[in-house]
C-alpha cells in the first residue's frame, strides 16, 4: 500500500532539512594565514578634502575599510580651531564615524579635522599615521606649514601644540590655556602642522597624559621652542622646528630627615637628588651649650644622590641643631630656608673605618684610554687636598709630571683634571704613595708605594669627522656638536664656531648619531629651556644620516643647515 501523499512530502522536507544540516556540520580545515596586523585605512571621507565654502556644514564623515574598536575613538577626535559649541561623535555601524557639529563655524576660517593615532580596528592594530581633513568656510584653503621632530621616547601620549600670537596676546598664559592647533608627532618624531594662516605662532610639545590639552608642570614632559614661528608670503613653510623632551623641576629640594651613622658623620636625607658640586654651607651647634659642631667636608652618598654625608669634629649625645644653606638640587633649585633645618640626636660609637686608598680609575692595565680622559682616587674616607699633591701624581713614560689640577666634588673620591688632552698611544703612570696621604683627621693611608699603569688610543686607530654648521642668524656663533657611538653609547662633544669649518677628532671606528646645538648664550653647556620665567630653549637639529668613521680617516663633508 502506499503511503498517503501528505506524508511523503513530509519525508521529503525532512530528508532535506538533514540534508543541510549534515552538510553545515561537515568538518573543513581550520583558516589559517598569519595574524591580521594591517591598520585600518579611510575609504572615504566627506567633505572631501581641501572643499571651500562650506559656511553651513552639518556634519563630517570619514568611512573605515574595517570595523573600528569604538571605545578607542575617545579623545582620538579634534577639530582645529576647535567649534565654540564642539561637536559630537555618532556612528553608522561599525565603519561609518560621524562628526556632527553642535555650532556654526568661523568665517573664512580653515578647518582641520584629526583622527589620531590611537584609534584601532578590533584586533587592536593602531592607525599607521594621523588622518588629516582640511577644509575652508571661505573661498581659500590657508596653506602655511610648520614641520619638525620630537625627539624622546614614549611619543604616544605627546601633543605639539601651536598658540598664535598678536599684540594683545598674553605670553606668559599661554601653556595654561588649550592650544588653537595641536597635532600628535609621529613614532619617529616627526610632526608637521599644515593649513595655518600667516601669522606669528609660538610652539611647544608636551605630554598630554590626562588629555586634558594643557600642560602640566612637574608632572608632563615638555619641549620648548627655540624661536618664534612666523609664516608669511615670503616664508610660508617651515621646517627642522624641532624640540627635546625634558621634565621640568622648579620646586625647591626640602630635608626630610637626619641621623648620626657614628661620631664623624651625619647622613642628610632630601626629597631628591642634591647637585654634588653645589657651593652649600652647613651650620651644625649643640642645643643645649651653643657649641658649635665643624664640618669638615659633605659629600653625596654613593648609594643615593638625595642623601649627604656630612663629616663633622667628633660629637657627644647631645641633641644637635642645624641648618643648610646654597644647597640646590640638579635642576638648580635652591633649598628654601624653611626647609633647610634639621635636628638629630648626636652618636658616641666610633668610627672604626680604617682610612685606606681603594683604587684607581682607570685601572691598572686599562688600554684605549680618552685622551680627555680624568684620573680618580677612591678611599674609604675623605682625603685632605693638600697632601693629594705630594701623594698621588701622574707621570708620563719619561717621569715626568703631567700638570693638572685636583676637584675635591666628593673628597673620599678626588678627580685629577689634567691641564691638556693626554697624548696619543701613551704609557702612563699613576704613583700613589700612601705615607703622604692623609684623611681629613689626620689619618695616614699607609706605607706601601702602589703603583698603577694605563694608555690611551694609538692614533692610528682613531678618525675624525668633520663638516660645517651653517645658520643664517648672526647672532648665532657658538655651537655645540655631540656625536654618540651606536654600539658602545659612548659620547663626544666639540664646541666650534658657527658657519666655519669643525672637527670632531678621537673618535673610535664605529657608527655615530650627530646632533648640534647652537649656544646661543655661549656658556658652553645646552639649554633646553624653560616655563616659568619661560626661556627659550637653544636651537637643535640632528643629523638624518648615520655618519661612519674609520681608522686613520676624516669623514668629511658632514653638515647641517639651520633653515
Amino acid at each position: 500500500m502506499n503511503p498517503p501523499r501528505n506524508q511523503v512530502f513530509t519525508w521529503l522536507i525532512t530528508g532535506l532539512v538533514m540534508l543541510i544540516v549534515l552538510g553545515c556540520a561537515v568538518r573543513r580545515a581550520p583558516s589559517g594565514g598569519p595574524p591580521d596586523k594591517t591598520p585600518p585605512s579611510p575609504v572615504s571621507l566627506f567633505p572631501s578634502p581641501d572643499s571651500t565654502n562650506l559656511a553651513n556644514l552639518a556634519y563630517l564623515e570619514i568611512q573605515f575599510d574595517e570595523a573600528i574598536k569604538r571605545p578607542t575613538v575617545q579623545n582620538q577626535v579634534w577639530m582645529l580651531p576647535e567649534p565654540p559649541g564642539g561637536f559630537e561623535i555618532q556612528w553608522k555601524g561599525s565603519k561609518k564615524l560621524r562628526i556632527i557639529l553642535n555650532d556654526s563655524l568661523e568665517k573664512d576660517q580653515t578647518y582641520i579635522l584629526t583622527i589620531g593615532r590611537g584609534l584601532t580596528d578590533l584586533r587592536n592594530n593602531k592607525l599607521d599615521e594621523t588622518i588629516i581633513l582640511p577644509f575652508s568656510t571661505g573661498p581659500v584653503i590657508d596653506r602655511g606649514e610648520i614641520s619638525g621632530q620630537v625627539l624622546g621616547k614614549k611619543l604616544s601620549d605627546v601633543l605639539v601644540a601651536a598658540y598664535p600670537l598678536s599684540d594683545t596676546t598674553r605670553v606668559d598664559s599661554l601653556l595654561s590655556r588649550r592650544p588653537r592647533y595641536f597635532t600628535q608627532p609621529g613614532k619617529d618624531g616627526s610632526y608637521r602642522f599644515g593649513y595655518l594662516r600667516p601669522g606669528r605662532y609660538r610652539l611647544f610639545a608636551f605630554e598630554d597624559r590626562d588629555h586634558d590639552r594643557r600642560y602640566s608642570l612637574g608632572r608632563e614632559r615638555i619641549g620648548f621652542p627655540a624661536v618664534e614661528a612666523v609664516l608669511d608670503s615670503l616664508r610660508p613653510s617651515i621646517s627642522d622646528f624641532n624640540f627635546q623632551l625634558i621634565l621640568e623641576d622648579t620646586t625647591a629640594p626640602k630635608l626630610v630627615s637626619a641621623r648620626a651613622l657614628h661620631q664623624h658623620l651625619v647622613e642628610l636625607s632630601f626629597n631628591e637628588a642634591i647637585r654634588p658640586d653645589t657651593a652649600a654651607l652647613f651650620v651644625i651647634s649643640d642645643s643645649a651649650s651653643g657649641q658649635p659642631l665643624p664640618v669638615l667636608a659633605w659629600e653625596t652618598s654613593p648609594e643615593s644622590p638625595a642623601r649627604l654625608r656630612l663629616y663633622t669634629e667628633e660629637m657627644s649625645e647631645s641633641v644637635y641643631l642645624g641648618s643648610a644653606a646654597q644647597l640646590s638640587d640638579t635642576s638648580g633649585n635652591l633649598i628654601d630656608s624653611s626647609a633647610s633645618v634639621f635636628r638629630f640626636t648626636g652618636s658616641a660609637k666610633a668610627d672604626t673605618a680604617v682610612f685606606r686608598f681603594l683604587k684607581v680609575i682607570p685601572d691598572s692595565g686599562a688600554k684605549q684610554v680618552r685622551y680627555d680622559a680624568r684620573i680618580s682616587l677612591v678611599f674609604s674616607k675623605p682625603v685632605r687636598k693638600e697632601s693629594l699633591h705630594r701623594g698621588a701624581l701622574l707621570l708620563r713614560a719619561d717621569t715626568l709630571d703631567v700638570p693638572g689640577k685636583w676637584s675635591m666634588i666628593r673628597p673620599a673620591q678626588p678627580v685629577f683634571v689634567p691641564d691638556s688632552l693626554l697624548e696619543k698611544g701613551a704609557v702612563y703612570l699613576v704613583r700613589i704613595d700612601p705615607d703622604s696621604l692623609f684623611s681629613i683627621y689626620g689619618e695616614s693611608a699607609g706605607d706601601t708605594l702602589i703603583e698603577s699603569r694605563f694608555s690611551t688610543w694609538p692614533w692610528s686607530e682613531l678618525g675624525e669627522i668633520s663638516g660645517t654648521v651653517v645658520t643664517r642668524n648672526p647672532d648665532w656663533r657658538q655651537c655645540i656638536l655631540q656625536v654618540r657611538e651606536y654600539q658602545s653609547g659612548q659620547v663626544y662633544r666639540a664646541t666650534a664656531p658657527a658657519n666655519h669649518p669643525y672637527l670632531i677628532e678621537h673618535l673610535p671606528e664605529g657608527k655615530y648619531q650627530l646632533r648640534v646645538w647652537i649656544d646661543v648664550n655661549q656658556n658652553g653647556k645646552i639649554d633646553l629651556g624653560r616655563s616659568l620665567p619661560f626661556e627659550f630653549a637653544e636651537p637643535y637639529l640632528s643629523y638624518p644620516d648615520t655618519v661612519k668613521v674609520r681608522k686613520r680617516w676624516t669623514t668629511q663633508g658632514v653638515n647641517l643647515n639651520f633653515k
